[in-house]
C-alpha cells in the first residue's frame, strides 16, 4: 500500500535514463479496444509518476515506414511493456513489435520485456520465456508492482535454449509478382517454390533458395540460420504450410493475391485466401467480362468463410456486405493513403480520416427507395435501392430480410452522380452515405414540411421517434379517405 500511495502522490521517482535513450518504456498494444483504452490510461498513471512512455500514436513520425519508426523508438527506450491480448495476437504490426521486441533480447541489447495479460488469450511461443502480469484485476492494483518492475534494472539474458520463432514471415507477394515496393521483412524467394506442394517446375526467374538477405530476415523471426541450409529450408517450408493451415482460425483474410495474378499454387482446401476478384470485393471492379470469381458463394470462399464463422443461410449479398465490414484492414490497403495523414492512423482499423485525393462536393442525398423496401412497383429512379432500416436505423437490420445490406452496382452509379465518391473504400463510402442520410432527416424539418410517413404506415417506422421527420399518421385518414372502422394507424 506505500507504493501505491507513493504513486497517487507523484512522489516515486523514476531512475535516470542513460545516454542515448529517450523514454523508459515503449508501449506495445493493439488499437483495438479496450486495449487502446488501457494503453492511454496506462501511459496517464505513468507520466503522472515522471515516467517518459513511448506510444506509437503520440510519437511515431509521419512520412517515415512504420517498421522503421517500431524500431527506432524501440532503440530509444529503455524497457518496453506489452499488452497481450487476442487482439494483439491478431495485429500484424504487434507481431512485428513482439518481434523486434524479443530481438533486441536476444542481441542483449535491451531488458526483458514487461508483458502485462489483458485476457485468456494464449501465450504466443514468442513471449513463453517470459513471465506475465495478469491485468484481468484492473490496472489500479497492479501499479505498484508495474512500476517496481519498471525501476529493475537488472539485466537477464535471453534463455537460448527456448530460442522460438516469434513470427512466419511468407515469401514477399511484391517481389513474386515483379511489383515495385520499399524494403520489407519478407523474404524473398519464390512463393510456389516453397507453398506449392509440388513446388516449382517453371524455369522462373525468382530464387529458389534463401539467399543472405532473407536468411537475415528469418533470423529475427527466431529460425535457426545457423543451421545446415537443407534442414532450415525445410524448417521454413513447414512452418510457412502450418501458418496457412492454421490461419482461418485466428483471423479473416482478403482476397487472395495470387488468385488475382496468375492464378493461385497453392491447393483450394489448402488456401486460407478466398478466390474472389480483388477489385469486385473493394466494389471497384469495371471489367465488362472479368475473368476472376464475382460468386461469394463459390465452393472455395463458401468453405473459407464457413471456418471464419460466418452464417452462410444468409442471402449471398448480406454476407458480401459482412465479409468487407470485417476486412476492413484488407481494404484500408486498397486506399491510397493521403500523405497528410500521420502514418500511424494507417494501423488503426477505427480511423476516420478524410478520402485521399481531393474532395468532392455532394450535390443531392438520395434516401434508400421507399418502393423497392414496400415491394411496390415502380419505374427507373433515382433512389438506391437498399435496405431502408439497415441504412437509417440506429440498430442497423438485423432482421433475414430480402433487401440488399450493401449498395450495389446500381446504387453506386446512382450515388456516383450526386457526387458520392463511389471508387473509394466501400467501408468507409458505406459509412460516409449512412452518415448523410441521418444529417438529411436531422435538417430536414427546418427546411419543409413533410406529409406522413411511409414506414410507418407499412409495417412501422424503424426510426427513432424523434429522429423521423414524418408524422406517424394515417396517410388515408390525412387524405380524407381512410374506411377502415378500426384503423390502427393514428388519427390525430
Amino acid at each position: 500500500m506505500k507504493h501505491c500511495s507513493y504513486i497517487e502522490n507523484g512522489g516515486r521517482q523514476p531512475f535516470a535514463l542513460p545516454d542515448g535513450k529517450t523514454y523508459h518504456v515503449f508501449i506495445s498494444y493493439a488499437t483495438m479496444e479496450p486495449d487502446r483504452q488501457i494503453a492511454h490510461t496506462l501511459f496517464t498513471k505513468l507520466s503522472e509518476s515522471n515516467f517518459t512512455c513511448c506510444l506509437h500514436e503520440i510519437e511515431f513520425q509521419a512520412g517515415h515506414l512504420i517498421e522503421d519508426n517500431i524500431k527506432k523508438y524501440m532503440k530509444r527506450s529503455l524497457k518496453t511493456i506489452v499488452l497481450l491480448s487476442e487482439n494483439f495476437k491478431n495485429s500484424y504490426w504487434c507481431h512485428i513489435e513482439m518481434t523486434e521486441i524479443v530481438q533486441l533480447h536476444m542481441d542483449n541489447k535491451g531488458f526483458p520485456p514487461i508483458v502485462l495479460k489483458l485476457d485468456s488469450c494464449e501465450v504466443p511461443e514468442a513471449l513463453k520465456p517470459y513471465t506475465y502480469m495478469l491485468l484481468q484485476a484492473g490496472l489500479d492494483e497492479k501499479m505498484p508492482d508495474i512500476v517496481d518492475v519498471i525501476n529493475d534494472m537488472e539485466i537477464t539474458e535471453f534463455p537460448g535454449s527456448m530460442l522460438t520463432i516469434s513470427f512466419v514471415p511468407l515469401p514477399c507477394i511484391n517481389y513474386n509478382q515483379d511489383t515495385p515496393h520499399s524494403p520489407c521483412i519478407w523474404p524473398h524467394v519464390c512463393a510456389k517454390f516453397i507453398l506449392s506442394d509440388d513446388g516449382c517446375e517453371d524455369m522462373c526467374t525468382k530464387h529458389h533458395v534463401l539467399n543472405k538477405e532473407s536468411l537475415e530476415k528469418l533470423k529475427k523471426c527466431g529460425f535457426p540460420v545457423e543451421k545446415q541450409y537443407s534442414r532450415l529450408s525445410k524448417l521454413y517450408k513447414e512452418k510457412c504450410n502450418k501458418w496457412l493451415k492454421d490461419f482461418p482460425s485466428k483471423t479473416i483474410s482478403g482476397p487472395c493475391y495470387y488468385y488475382n495474378d496468375k492464378g493461385c499454387f497453392i491447393a483450394d482446401d489448402a488456401c486460407p485466401f478466398p478466390h474472389i476478384c480483388k477489385d469486385w470485393f473493394a466494389g471497384k471492379c469495371t471489367r465488362s467480362k472479368c475473368k476472376f470469381s464475382h460468386d461469394i458463394l463459390n465452393p472455395q470462399t463458401n468453405s473459407l468463410l464457413r471456418k471464419f464463422g460466418f452464417n452462410m443461410n444468409h442471402p449471398d449479398d448480406i454476407i458480401l456486405w459482412q465479409y468487407r465490414e470485417k476486412c476492413q484492414n484488407y481494404l484500408e490497403l486498397k486506399t491510397k493513403q493521403d500523405t497528410d495523414v500521420n502514418i500511424c492512423k494507417s494501423r488503426d482499423p477505427n480511423s476516420t480520416a478524410e478520402f485521399p485525393g481531393s474532395k468532392l462536393t455532394i450535390s443531392f442525398q438520395p434516401l434508400p427507395c421507399i418502393n423497392y423496401n414496400q415491394d411496390a412497383p415502380h419505374s427507373p429512379c433515382v433512389w438506391p435501392h437498399v435496405c431502408a432500416k439497415f441504412i437509417l436505423s440506429d440498430d442497423g437490420c438485423k432482421d433475414v430480410c430480402t433487401k440488399h445490406h450493401m449498395l450495389n452496382k446500381e446504387s453506386l452509379k446512382k450515388l456516383k452522380k450526386c457526387g458520392f465518391p463511389v471508387e473509394k473504400q466501400y467501408s468507409r463510402l458505406s459509412k460516409l452515405y449512412k452518415e448523410k442520410c441521418n444529417k438529411w432527416l436531422k435538417d430536414f424539418p427546418s427546411k419543409t414540411i413533410s406529409g406522413p410517413c411511409y414506414y410507418y404506415n407499412d409495417k412501422g417506422c424503424f426510426i427513432a421517434d424523434d429522429a423521423c421527420p414524418f408524422p406517424h399518421n394515417c396517410k388515408d385518414w390525412f387524405a380524407g379517405k381512410c374506411t377502415r372502422p378500426n384503423c390502427k394507424l393514428s388519427h390525430y
